[in-house]
């Protein structure tokens, strides 16, 4: 199984699924689904806010920086 987290649109607070907050709890969800052997994100944007880009780019760079044996999975 897969976990897929998908959007579209402006990255940006206005956007109900392209924010960070909303990217924040879909990640946390695929990683936490035991089932789940990689997580695929789907991102169809052409760009938007700085600040929410960078900070779901911090959320996926400090899960993949961890140990393997340290993740939640």
């Amino acid at each position: 199984h897969i976990a897929t987290i998908a959007f579209s649109g402006v990255v940006s607070s206005e956007n109900r699924l392209g924010n960070a907050r909303a990217f924040s709890d879909s990640f946390n969800k695929a990683v936490e689904d035991e089932s789940a052997k990689a997580i695929l994100i789907i991102a169809q944007s052409g760009g938007g806010s700085p600040v929410q880009g960078e900070m779901i780019h911090d959320l996926i760079a400090e899960y993949t920086a961890l140990p393997i044996s340290e993740r939640s999975r």
